[in-house]
């Protein structure tokens, strides 16, 4: 799994195996009078937990969920990879979904 933080505000993710209570922080492009499409910073980590599983993004205490990664549900015995798009507004996109074997 990766979530990219697209825009120039740090962001919160939560819900991932590694994120605590307060989430882990993602930070923005510093350079928001000039945004670029995946500026900002990202995160990334192997999912093991059994599907379904929510992540949640939260940009100035708005919180928006990240949607489903696979319908139906992804065949566990491949591996795949999900990217997440975080965008300026905080709304968590589904960017790509990939399997790979």
């Amino acid at each position: 799994m990766t979530v990219i933080n697209d825009g120039h505000e740090d962001i919160q993710l939560f819900g991932c195996p590694h994120c605590t209570d307060k989430g882990v922080r993602l930070v923005g492009d510093p350079d928001g009078l000039r945004p670029r499409r995946g500026a900002g910073s990202y995160f990334g980590w192997t999912e093991t937990r059994r599907w379904p599983v929510k992540y949640t993004v939260s940009l100035h205490g708005v919180t928006s969920v990240c949607p489903a990664t696979a319908n139906p549900m992804p065949d566990v015995s491949r591996d795949f990879s999900v990217t997440y798009d975080v965008t300026d507004a905080g709304k968590c996109l589904l960017l790509t979904r990939g399997v790979d074997g």
